[in-house]
């Protein structure tokens, strides 16, 4: 029980639910009402960042989050997930530094621990990943 919890729940769970969020967040930056496709979901912020950030910032999130959801190159999409979720923690939720309350970026910091999570696991035994490449603790043994 111990190594189905290990290798196949604990990271198929992790991946549904990420991916859960971030093809929401994804999906709606890219098709939103005035997004022009990701160029422009962050129009209503005091400083908006550059194009190019904000298209790369809601295709990470809609591509990393169908990745996840298929367990396709893991660790890879978790990288990109962490990175965007780190600048959004430094940049739109802590805006007064370590005098910020926790609860302005408590969700951003979570998605961040699980990608880490995963990004040391992998995508576990039911992913395209290991089918592929037969990566992960299974290939181990």
């Amino acid at each position: 029980m111990d190594s189905l919890m290990k290798n196949i729940a604990s990271p198929l769970l992790l991946r549904l639910v990420l991916a859960a969020v971030f093809v929401n967040a994804g999906v709606q930056k890219v098709t939103g009402d005035g997004t022009e496709w990701g160029a422009n979901w962050a129009s209503r912020m005091a400083q908006p960042p550059n194009t190019a950030v904000q298209l790369a910032v809601a295709w990470g999130e809609l591509l990393g989050g169908l990745a996840l959801l298929l367990g396709f190159l893991t660790r890879l999409a978790v990288l990109g997930l962490a990175i965007i979720m780190g600048g959004a923690i430094y940049l739109v939720h802590s805006p007064q530094g370590l005098r910020t309350p926790l609860t302005e970026y408590q969700l951003p910091l979570t998605l961040l621990v699980i990608c880490i999570s995963l990004m040391l696991t992998g995508g576990g035994t039911l992913s395209i990943d290991h089918l592929l490449f037969g990566t992960g603790p299974a290939k181990a043994r």
